[in-house]
Order: structure tokens, then C-alpha cells, then sequence
């Protein structure tokens, strides 16, 4: 797994985590727009929207933030 952090005056910034042929990317909408343009002018990319799944974590989008648990470990 390889992290690549890009922070601007510390209000804006993109993290991009890559892991075998998976790329996450946590942003300010900002950076966002950059960091995918740079990166679809490199590499052959598609938009899988939000992650749901991730090495062995479970991630859910709620109102107030995120949640991020193992269930699928438990049952």
C-alpha cells in the first residue's frame, strides 16, 4: 500500500491511497477536481464513486459523518 498526502495552506488537500490496482482518494472538493484531472491524464481511470469496501473494512456514509466497522468478520 503506498500514501500520498498534498496539503495547501492547510484548509485544501487531497489524499491518495493506492493498494494493487485500487485507488482511494479523500479530498477538499477543490483539490479533488485537481488531483483526478492530473491523474486521468497518466493512467486509464473510472469512477466507482463512493467505497463501500476496502481492505477488510466497511465503510457506510451517514448524515453526521462516517462509519467505519468489520461486520461482515463478526457474522
Amino acid at each position: 500500500m503506498s500514501l500520498y498526502l498534498y496539503e495547501r495552506f492547510e484548509i485544501e488537500f487531497a489524499i491518495i491511497v493506492v493498494y494493487v490496482d485500487g485507488i482511494n482518494i479523500v479530498w477538499t472538493l477543490n483539490e479533488l477536481t485537481k488531483a483526478i484531472e492530473c491523474l486521468k491524464k497518466e493512467f486509464e481511470m473510472k469512477d466507482l464513486r463512493r467505497t463501500k469496501f476496502c481492505l477488510g473494512l466497511q465503510i457506510e456514509y451517514l448524515n453526521k459523518g462516517v462509519f467505519v466497522h468489520q461486520e461482515a468478520y463478526i457474522i
